[in-house]
């Protein structure tokens, strides 16, 4: 039978649990970031974008590629950690090699970088401002994406 006693005890590790177990899971800032620069380009791709002087119509969202973020997040990290700023790798690596080497089994499209932001939409805006970097996030061959950040280095892998 339940008294006082054992209903307070009950309530209290219900509150308990119920306040501790469903924290919601906060993901590292890093990839916050990365996951926040694939939902911006993607927003990017459906609304239409003007890249310099020319209106770029929209396109399908980008699905997300699991190989293509290991490739990104490679990338990003070795450049943190080598500290260079280049789509070769200090090692010789081009993009088309980290994504295949990643275990990518599609058409590798293109990769586009950006040093130096700590917000995901500033990185993407920059993006947008240049004019190759805008038609790469545009690119309507492009299905896939992948993308990562680390200390401030942007990599986003396009694929199809």
């Amino acid at each position: 039978m339940l008294n006082s006693k054992n209903l307070i005890k009950i309530l209290f590790i219900l509150f308990y649990t119920t306040v501790t177990g469903c924290k919601k899971e906060e993901l590292p800032a890093g990839e916050k970031r990365s996951k926040l620069v694939m939902q911006q380009i993607n927003i990017l791709r459906v609304s239409g974008c003007k890249c310099g002087d020319e209106f770029m119509p929209a396109v399908s969202p980008l699905l997300i590629n699991t190989q293509l973020e290991t490739a990104a997040k490679k990338h990003a990290t070795d450049m943190f950690i080598s500290k260079y700023f280049d789509h070769v790798s200090l090692s010789g690596k081009t993009p088309s090699d980290r994504v295949y080497d990643a275990g990518y089994d599609g058409v590798f499209i293109g990769e586009i970088l950006a040093q130096g932001y700590f917000n995901a939409e500033k990185a993407v805006n920059a993006w947008q401002q240049s004019v190759s970097h805008c038609k790469s996030m545009m690119n309507p061959d492009a299905k896939e994406i992948g993308a990562a950040e680390d200390q401030g280095y942007y990599v986003a892998e396009f694929g199809n």
